[in-house]
């Protein structure tokens, strides 16, 4: 096996071919990652919204997102949008929005927990000095709110990024689609071949994934 994973390694561009196709997984998973966090908050305050038909969009958007599989909404958005109006979609774009159309749910539902959270008090107190609604927002619900949701965001981006791992059935070269074809070339010739490139795709996606989970820890006991 070691002779394997040297000639693996060493052969051709493999090294170059997975690195770039990690590049690929990270771009998306990045942009889907910052895109539902910026987005997801604002869907937050929507969820805690009091008006009864924005709650009732708002609920009925997570709900719809969290019980259907993303690779289900990727194959919906990718094959069956294109082809109802006629347009070519890339890959790359459309893996991302679909991302971030789950991910921002997830945030959303984040900050509305996060929002429950804020002590009643503090919020009371300062409407009793005369501090608008917006006022407290900035000043009490959103702070807080923050300290109390960022551990579990941190921990979202590791999610999208596990879950990018679909996106090869779609066409893009990411460092899982990039294994794949290196399998593919030494199938024949070396019978390690697919153990040695998932093990390295696996320790890839472990170290990244770990040191993301560092960093929850981390700011989880200097919010707290």
């Amino acid at each position: 096996m070691y002779n394997d994973f040297i000639t693996i390694v060493t052969s051709g561009n493999n090294v170059q071919r997975l690195f770039n196709g990690l590049l690929v997984t990270l771009e998306i998973s990045i942009a889907a990652s910052l895109l539902s966090i910026f987005f997801g908050t604002f869907f937050g305050f929507l969820l805690s919204s009091k008006n009864k038909i924005i709650k009732i969009i708002s609920k009925l958007y997570l709900e719809t997102f969290r019980l259907i599989p993303q690779l289900v909404i990727l194959f919906v958005v990718y094959y069956g949008v294109s082809s109802e109006l006629k347009i070519t979609l890339k890959p790359i774009p459309t893996a991302i929005f679909v991302f971030t159309l789950w991910g921002l749910a997830e945030m959303g539902d984040l900050v509305r927990a996060g929002i429950k959270t804020v002590p009643i008090g503090q919020v009371e107190a300062a409407q009793a000095i005369g501090l608008s609604n917006s006022q407290v927002s900035k000043m009490i619900k959103i702070p807080f709110m923050l300290r109390q949701i960022t551990p579990q965001a941190i921990n979202l981006v590791t999610r999208i990024i596990k879950t990018s791992s679909i996106v090869p059935l779609i066409g893009i070269m990411d460092i899982t689609k990039v294994g794949q074809s290196i399998i593919d070339l030494y199938r024949m010739k070396l019978p390690d071949a697919s153990f040695i490139v998932y093990g390295i795709i696996f320790v890839v996606y472990f170290l990244i994934c770990f040191m993301i989970s560092l960093l929850a820890k981390r700011l989880e006991k200097k919010l707290c």
